[in-house]
C-alpha cells in the first residue's frame, strides 16, 4: 500500500508554515511520498484553505480526523501555560490525539505531522546533500507553491498599482514586534538598516519599506529624504508590531486583509533590485528562495534551511 503524508498546517505565523510545508514536500519527495496539506486548523484559512491565497499546487483537505492543532502534533507537550492561554485549543488538541489514532488505525497508509516533522529538520536529512543542493531543490519548490490564485493576484497587481513602485528599488524588511519580544531575534538598531541603504544607493535610491511597525518608517523618511531617497510603503497598514496572539483572535475577514497585505509586501521584495532583512525572520528568509542570494543581505544571522 502506497504511503502519503497529511502535512498539518497550524497558528504559526504565515511564513514559518509556507517555509516548512516546503521542508515537508521535500522531504516527502526523498521519500518517494505524496503529500496532502490539511488546513482545517490554519490560522490563515478563510473557506478553502491553501485555495484562499495559491492556486491547487497541492492537494488540500479540511478533514477533521486527520487535523492536528500543533506542528508537533501529539508530540505537542501541553504544559500551563498552554492551559491558560488557550483552553479550547488544548481540549481540541486532546480530541484530536484520539481521533487521529482511530483514523490511523482504520487506514495506516498515512503518516501525520508528529511523525515526519522531527525527521525533516534533523541533520540526517537536511545534511543528506551539499547545502547548495538542497537550496536549488528547496527554491524550485517554494517557486512551485506559491503562486497566487486569480482573485489574489489581481488585487495584489491593484494594490502594487496604487503604492507607484519605480521599475527599479531597493527591498528593505524591519521585523518588530513579538519576535523581539520573544528573544527570537536581536532589537537591530535603526541605523544599520539606514547605513546598509546608503551603501547600496548606487543600485537605486528607491526604497521600499516592508514592516510590521510602521513608527520606522518617519524615522526612515527623515533620515533618508534629505539625502535624495524616494521612500515607498505599504500605507494601507498602521500597526506598531506584529503580535501572532492578536491576530489568532482576529475575526477571518480580517485575517485575510491582514494577510493579503503580508502577501503584497513578500510579492513586492520578491521583485527588488536588492534586499535588507534578518534571516531571523521568516517573511526575510523566503526572499532569497526567490531572488539570487547574491542580491540579498541579512543583518543577523546567515540563510539555513532549518531555523
Amino acid at each position: 500500500m502506497e504511503k502519503y503524508i497529511i502535512y498539518n498546517l497550524t497558528r504559526r505565523g504565515l511564513f514559518s508554515e509556507i517555509l516548512n510545508l516546503a521542508l515537508a514536500k521535500s522531504y516527502a519527495d526523498f521519500m518517494g511520498m505524496t503529500i496532502i496539506v490539511n488546513t482545517r486548523n490554519w490560522n490563515a484559512r478563510i473557506k478553502n484553505g491553501w485555495n484562499d491565497y495559491f492556486l491547487p499546487t497541492l492537494p488540500c483537505i479540511n478533514c477533521f480526523c486527520t487535523s492536528q492543532v500543533y506542528v508537533t502534533g501529539r508530540k505537542k507537550k501541553i504544559g500551563l501555560r498552554d492551559w491558560f492561554h488557550s483552553p479550547f485549543r488544548v481540549m481540541l488538541h486532546y480530541v484530536l490525539c484520539v481521533a487521529n489514532q482511530i483514523c490511523q488505525k482504520r487506514n495506516k497508509s498515512f503518516l501525520l505531522n508528529d511523525e515526519i516533522y522531527d525527521k525533516m529538520r534533523s541533520n540526517d536529512f537536511v545534511c543528506r546533500m551539499p547545502k547548495l543542493d538542497i537550496f536549488v531543490q528547496y527554491k524550485e519548490i517554494l517557486t512551485d507553491l506559491f503562486v497566487f490564485n486569480d482573485d489574489i493576484k489581481r488585487q495584489i497587481d491593484s494594490l502594487k498599482s496604487r503604492i507607484g513602485l519605480p521599475e527599479k528599488y531597493i527591498g528593505v524588511h524591519i521585523r518588530r514586534g513579538d519576535k523581539i519580544l520573544t528573544k527570537e531575534m536581536d532589537d537591530i538598531d535603526i541605523e544599520r538598516y539606514i547605513y546598509e541603504i546608503i551603501n547600496k544607493s548606487n543600485m537605486s535610491m528607491n526604497i521600499y519599506i516592508a514592516t510590521d511597525d510602521h513608527s520606522v518608517i518617519s524615522i526612515i523618511q527623515e533620515r533618508l529624504h534629505p539625502l535624495g531617497f524616494s521612500i515607498y510603503y505599504n500605507n494601507y497598514v498602521s500597526q506598531e508590531g506584529f503580535s501572532e496572539k492578536k491576530y489568532n483572535r482576529k475575526r477571518k475577514s480580517d485575517k485575510f486583509i491582514d494577510t493579503l497585505y503580508t502577501l503584497l509586501d513578500v510579492s513586492i521584495l520578491m521583485e527588488a533590485t536588492f534586499f535588507i532583512g534578518t534571516y531571523s525572520s521568516n517573511l526575510s528568509r523566503i526572499i532569497p528562495c526567490f531572488i539570487d542570494e547574491s542580491r540579498c543581505k541579512s543583518l543577523d544571522i546567515d540563510w539555513n534551511i532549518v531555523f
